[in-house]
């Protein structure tokens, strides 16, 4: 028996499934992160208003859960804008584009009906609340930088290290 018959596979590659089972758990997970998004920005709203001593989202509904119904009642009430010089096809299809990008990096989460104890799922999830609290967080306490200072961070410190970075990076590889 040789070495590389004795390593158990990777993967089970003889395993698929029907499509349309991959269709309907793509749109329960695409409905269930949509309708995790309002109880993100509540959190966020919520977390930011402690963070910065003042009230928060508490006026609309039983402790403010109604405040993301109300933000998108607002969003829906205002004038649309749209620049002379936008392309309408590109101008149409851009909140489409930008939802199913961010929906899209789910795909790395393992959401498998055949693991065991949906266990991996939830730790997963939890990290994430837990780094978006952080992000909140870190939001709260830096102050804003005015889009001026914001390229000049990039262009000055940020750019340089990173091209610093690739070039120690490509010493350790030819080196070592």
């Amino acid at each position: 028996m040789s070495f590389a018959s004795s390593l158990l596979p990777l993967a089970d590659v003889d395993f698929a499934e029907a499509n349309w089972l991959l269709v309907v758990k793509s749109l329960v997970i695409f409905a269930v992160i949509l309708g995790l998004v309002p109880l993100i920005l509540l959190l966020e709203r919520k977390l930011l208003g402690r963070f910065q001593a003042r009230y928060g989202p508490n006026r609309v509904g039983p402790y403010g859960l109604l405040q993301p119904l109300a933000d998108v009642l607002k969003l829906l009430s205002k004038e649309s804008y749209k620049p002379e010089a936008a392309v309408p096809v590109l101008w149409a299809i851009a909140p489409a584009l930008v939802i199913l990008s961010a929906t899209a990096t789910l795909a790395i989460i393992p959401f498998g009906i055949h693991t065991p104890a949906l266990v991996g799922v939830l730790v997963m999830l939890a990290k994430i609340v837990l780094l978006i609290c952080f992000f909140i967080w870190v939001r709260a306490t830096l102050p804003r930088l005015r889009y001026d200072q914001l390229m000049s961070l990039c262009w000055k410190v940020l750019l340089p290290l990173a091209t610093l970075n690739v070039l120690v990076t490509a010493v350790l590889v030819v080196v070592l």
